[in-house]
């Protein structure tokens, strides 16, 4: 898999748990970063993925890469400024043209671009 076809694919992925991110309720995300995480697990659709690659990205997506506390402000920040601004933002900081970006948008990106086993398993 080329890196274009990986970053693809990651940020389809990311996109969708931003999107569940940002329907989260306020009085859930008020509980912390478990009660966030048991919400999204009740609300989680998906099957099993038999590939490494799509089970990586969908475990750190999912909080079972990602830090309880993390996974709470990531939907801070997503209700904050839309799931589209943003992925924009992971795809400008990957780019290196992050740095007229607001702080904690950086800081999320650097959430899930800071996420190597992810790519070192689809690469």
């Amino acid at each position: 898999m080329s890196d274009e076809e990986f970053y693809a694919l990651a940020d389809a992925e990311i996109e969708k748990y931003l999107e569940k991110l940002a329907a989260v309720p306020d009085s859930v995300l008020d509980q912390g970063g478990e009660a966030t995480l048991a919400y999204l697990k009740g609300q989680n659709e998906r099957g099993i993925f038999d590939l490494k690659c799509m089970g990586l990205i969908a475990a750190a997506v999912g909080g079972a890469l990602i830090p309880a506390a993390k996974v709470v402000k990531v939907a801070k920040i997503v209700k904050k400024y839309g799931v589209k601004r943003v992925i924009n933002a992971i795809k400008g900081v990957r780019k290196g043209q992050g740095q007229s970006l607001a702080s904690d948008l950086k800081e999320v990106a650097l959430i899930f671009l800071g996420v190597d086993e992810i790519k070192d398993a689809c690469t």
